[in-house]
């Protein structure tokens, strides 16, 4: 099975990243045991301060690590990581004993807390940035937060800046390129500003996709609670643009400081569910393929694969190479609509596609269908696909049919308009000429000339009566013009032995089904009987039209099943019993 995604990662490149991160966290633990007594930040300015920081830092990095480890190939759990580090970067940037160099990358290293919460807000089930506007958002996010944090060390000078509150001798400056207190002050600024407009176009975006989709409740939480970490970062922002130099001995600011770790504590629960309920829907599939390969049902696997991953929207399409479409499990023709937004996993056996299978990408992650496919449920696709196909064929046969008896009901109908339109016109245009001729032979007092007009009219008389029987034989008129059951009383009374006919049909028949209703009776009441008479039975029971001719002799059911055949019926021939049943949905 071929899928949008990849396998996990679980290369040198993850065991380094898995290792950094380790590391990182016993270092920030070393770091605020070797501190200066003074408060540098708020994880340092009161206990609780220090265990709710160290909760969600080291939260985010063990989660994430995990999350990277056991999810799906993505970005979700290093970006926790990433915000784990960010989040304990005042820390390190307290470390009044550690090296210039680190402080300061620290300092540096701060601010971007905030884009990162922003691509993990955006981010699919499937843990990669959505493409369009969202993508191209988080991008000039990432590369305006870039900019300006590294212009901004690049001129800023810490001795000179008036709202530096840590890290503030002229060692801290080690970045500094052309001093520039003015322009590191607006820079200051425009990064905070940044951070709460972010967060504004953030909770608006957000807001708005939640409305438009359901999502997993895994999905639901990470993306709610990045949103609110953004926003507590964006009420921090807003906290400096008011005073820029930091007092953590104030409630106000400790309260945010709580809520924003809070916030952050709720992004580790975000990522740690999203990975487990990715190894949940695995594990459902492995089950799913294991069961399908124990005892398959026979058109059932769409309808499983929907229930194992809780994704009603689920369609599975069949390729058909000899006819070069995709049917669905009924055999119909099934087109993907290009404004699709599923995503398309490709089940392969070769390299000959068997069947495409179309999910929503916010209710089933990319990977879990090819990641839970075994050989045995590939086995049933493909068996699946063959049933498919048999349907798709039969499906033609029976489209096949309905467009001959389609185009003999059309000639029937053309025919007996020509001979009622010419023939027959003709014909009484004839009589009445010689009526008029029969008319002046007898005022001539010509009796032997009225005597043979007299037999020419009824010759005519009788070769009209005939012609108008055989045209009501090939289609009479009342069928269309008055429904079946008038035409049927017409057939019936005119039939050369006793019928007794029922009728209960409330309302008009489909044309093509009125049509072979009528000439299935009308084959029964020509047919020799065997018995004194027959009785004629036509109902609809449950949408379905049921005709039943009890007491008819031997009929030739071969073109009347293929007649009630193209409308989808069965026919039944039995003990002088003639019965028929046709689907006929209102």
């Amino acid at each position: 099975m071929s899928s949008p995604s990849a396998s996990r990662p679980h290369g040198a490149a993850s065991l380094a990243a898995t290792g950094l991160a380790l590391a990182y966290g016993v270092g920030t633990l070393v770091v605020l045991v070797d501190r200066d007594p003074r408060a540098t930040s708020y994880f340092t300015a009161s206990a609780v301060g220090v265990w709710a920081g160290l909760t969600a830092g080291l939260g985010l990095l063990l989660v994430g690590v995990v999350a990277a480890w056991v999810g799906p190939r993505g970005v979700v759990g290093w970006l926790a990581v990433v915000c784990g580090a960010l989040w304990l970067a005042p820390v390190w940037v307290g470390w009044e004993t550690g090296p210039d160099v680190v402080r300061a990358a620290a300092a540096l290293a701060v601010p971007l807390l905030a884009p990162v919460l922003l691509h993990l807000a955006f981010l699919s089930p499937q843990g990669r940035l959505p493409s369009g506007n969202e993508g191209r958002m988080v991008a000039v996010c990432y590369a305006a937060f870039l900019a300006l944090v590294v212009l901004r060390a690049l001129v800023r000078e810490p001795l000179r800046d008036p709202s530096c509150w840590v890290h503030c001798g002229r060692s801290a400056g080690v970045f500094v390129v052309w001093s520039n207190p003015t322009l590191g002050q607006a820079l200051g600024v425009a990064v905070l500003a940044l951070t709460v407009t972010v967060a504004a176009i953030c909770a608006v975006d957000v807001s708005n996709r939640l409305r438009a989709r359901r999502l997993r409740p895994p999905v639901l939480t990470l993306r709610l609670f990045a949103l609110l970490a953004l926003v507590g970062e964006a009420a921090y922002a807003v906290v400096l643009l008011a005073e820029p130099v930091e007092r953590f001995s104030g409630d106000a600011g400790s309260a945010l400081f709580l809520l924003r770790s809070a916030s952050l504590v709720g992004v580790a629960v975000g990522t740690g569910w999203w990975a487990a309920s990715h190894r949940i829907i695995r594990r459902r599939m492995a089950r799913l393929a294991l069961e399908l390969g124990e005892s398959p049902g026979s058109g059932e696997l769409e309808a499983a694969l929907a229930g194992s991953l809780r994704d009603e929207s689920l369609t599975v399409h069949y390729w058909l190479p000899r006819a070069g479409r995709f049917v669905d499990s009924s055999g119909r023709t099934a087109e993907v609509d290009p404004a699709d937004r599923r995503v398309r996993v490709t089940v392969v056996r070769g390299a000959e596609p068997v069947a495409v299978i179309l999910h929503d990408p916010e209710r089933v992650a990319r990977d879990a269908l090819g990641e839970g496919f075994g050989a045995a449920a590939r086995l049933v696709v493909d068996n699946e696909r063959l049933r498919a196909e048999t349907l798709a064929q039969l499906r033609e046969l029976r489209e096949s049919r309905a467009r001959i008896v389609a185009a003999s009901d059309a000639h029937r109908v053309s025919l007996e308009r020509d001979l009622h339109d010419g023939a027959q016109q003709r014909l009484i245009a004839a009589l009445f000429e010689v009526r008029l001729a029969a008319a002046e032979a007898e005022a001539a007092g010509d009796t032997e000339l009225c005597a043979q007009l007299d037999q020419l009219i009824s010759d005519l008389m009788a070769s009209l009566t005939d012609l108008r029987e055989f045209a009501h034989g090939i289609f009479p008129a009342v069928l269309d013009e008055s429904g079946v059951a008038e035409a049927l009383w017409s057939l019936t009374d005119t039939a050369s032995t006793a019928v007794e006919f029922k009728c209960r049909l409330d309302r008009r028949l489909p044309a093509e089904i009125e049509r072979t209703v009528y000439l299935l009776v009308k084959a029964a009441l020509e047919a020799p009987a065997p018995g004194p008479g027959l009785e004629v039975r036509v109902s609809e029971e449950d949408q379905e039209v049921v005709v039943e001719v009890r007491g008819t002799g031997c009929v030739d059911i071969g073109h009347l099943s293929d007649r009630v055949g193209a409308v989808g019926g069965a026919l039944n021939a039995r003990d002088q019993v003639l019965r028929a049943v046709i689907p006929c949905a209102s």
